[in-house]
């Protein structure tokens, strides 16, 4: 659509710009379309599709009343960003500090997880944020340990962005 396009536009013409958001306003026919530069992807916690009833974050929210047509990230290649130009993008602190000695590293072989649970809660920490694994896992860490019923995180590392993945203690 034209809306898409502009919003490319944009993003483009924005040395700082890594990516958009194309929004409705509301699912009802003549919502307004917004369209929403990004000088960073953020951290991402909360899906479009919530196909998992067990989330560490609040998803459902009855204030939201916008829903995204899609979400958009310039291809790295493409990507122009002037470090004095472009402000600072900075992951934020987490109130509480999670010691390591309290997590034990576990080999795949060592977890089982319920096959009942198909689709786990994600965060996805952007590299532009923080292109520091240790600064990621601890924020994910730090995340899993205000849920008492997340018991182990998986960590990977993606061009874009360091995944982190939730698992509820399903224990019997």
């Amino acid at each position: 659509s034209d809306g898409f396009f502009e919003c490319e536009r944009r993003c483009d013409a924005d040395p700082c710009c890594t990516g958009f958001g194309l929004l409705n306003e509301s699912q009802s026919t003549g919502g307004e379309v917004l369209c929403l530069t990004l000088n960073s992807l953020g951290i991402q916690t909360c899906t479009e599709e919530t196909g998992s009833t067990w989330q560490i974050s609040d998803c459902s929210s009855p204030d939201v009343r916008i829903y995204p047509f899609g979400w958009y990230q310039k291809p790295a290649t493409m990507m122009n960003t002037i470090p004095n130009v472009c402000p600072p993008v900075l992951l934020p602190r987490s109130p509480e500090n999670v010691p390591l000695d309290t997590w034990l590293l576990l080999g795949a072989s060592s977890v089982l997880t319920d096959p009942s649970i198909l689709n786990f809660d994600v965060a996805q920490v952007s590299r532009d944020i923080s292109d520091d694994f240790s600064t990621a896992r601890d924020f994910c860490l730090s995340a899993c340990s205000k849920n008492q019923s997340c018991t182990v995180i998986t960590l990977e590392i993606q061009p874009s962005a360091i995944r982190c993945i939730f698992y509820p203690d399903t224990q019997i």
